[in-house]
């Protein structure tokens, strides 16, 4: 008796398409569960960062004053991939006095305190030293033009770090910083006089002056400067001033830090901003107060705290 044996199986053309299917569904479901991955990256981030804004609060109720916390971020992307609005102890994108910049791969938020602002969530990442400054009425000076002082009037709006006692950012040293920011420069007093940069400041560790650009220009709309601590001549940075034809001009300066032989691992840093006779004249420099009114120069310091950035130039 003969009896046919069948072997049962797959064609190779059957095998090929369920091959393709199966590779057509991976490329789907990869990218879907690679932005579920960031999302529950960013999901972890958000609640780190308010559990420092909970214990940035709890401080600052209890001491009036809190020690800053640096929040590592995890996200491998820039910005947020979860949608609608973040809401962290009520501060959200939407008021920049609190939020400041977005959140980047590889970067950090800071949350700190600020005995006149509030909690400040201060999202940082990439090249970016400082995203945001404090001020003060006054102004750094150089005592007998070596060492660090700071005179406390109404000549000048200042920037301050409120994280330090002395007041001072910290930069390093042999690298070169972009500073920007946006501010009005004309008071009501007077029509010839207006706000501008002075300027750039920078002590060693001992808080010896090692850089002192000189008070900028208006007029000027771009030049160099140099320094007048141990550079006499040579260039070290130029500034630059936008009209921005809203009142407000932009004042943007570029700068090389002394290298660490003549000034440490560190250097520190602060910027005053004068009145200033718009028209430029040697006898030109006048106090704040002498061309604009209190409500003006409050503004003009939210408008430097808000727009202020130093980010490190890559070279």
């Amino acid at each position: 008796m003969h009896r046919e044996h069948y072997e049962n199986g797959f064609t190779l053309a059957e095998l090929l398409i369920v091959v393709a299917i199966i590779g057509i569904l991976v490329a789907i479901s990869i990218p879907i569960f690679a932005n579920q991955l960031e999302r529950s990256r960013e999901a972890t981030d958000i609640a780190n960062v308010r559990s420092a804004y909970a214990q940035i609060m709890s401080e600052a109720v209890l001491n009036e004053k809190a020690d800053p916390i640096t929040v590592p971020l995890q996200q491998k992307k820039d910005g947020f991939q979860t949608t609608g609005e973040i809401n962290i102890g009520g501060i959200t994108k939407a008021n920049p006095a609190q939020w400041k910049g977005d959140p980047r791969a590889g970067g950090t938020a800071k949350v700190s305190y600020d005995s006149h602002v509030g909690t400040i969530i201060d999202w940082n990442g990439g090249n970016t030293v400082i995203s945001s400054v404090g001020t003060r009425r006054g102004r750094w000076e150089t005592n007998n033009s070596t060492s660090l002082k700071w005179i406390t009037d109404s000549s000048a709006i200042s920037t301050k770090n409120s994280e330090r006692m002395d007041g001072l950012y910290p930069l390093e040293a042999g690298k070169t910083y972009t500073i920007s920011c946006t501010y009005n420069v004309k008071g009501s007093q007077k029509d010839n006089y207006g706000l501008l940069a002075s300027a750039i400041l920078l002590f060693d560790k001992d808080k010896k002056c090692i850089m002192d650009t000189g008070r900028t220009n208006l007029s000027k709309k771009e030049t160099s400067f140099t320094n007048s601590k141990g550079q006499s001549g040579a260039s070290c940075g130029s500034y630059r001033y936008t009209d921005n034809g809203d009142g407000t001009y932009t004042y943007q300066a570029t700068f090389t830090t002394p290298d660490a032989s003549s000034s440490g691992n560190d250097c520190y840093f602060a910027m005053n901003f004068y009145g200033r006779d718009l028209i430029y004249s040697s006898a030109g420099n006048k106090k704040l107060n002498d061309f604009m009114t209190n409500e003006e120069i409050e503004q003009a310091q939210k408008q430097i705290q808000q727009s202020f950035t130093v980010e490190e130039v890559s070279r």
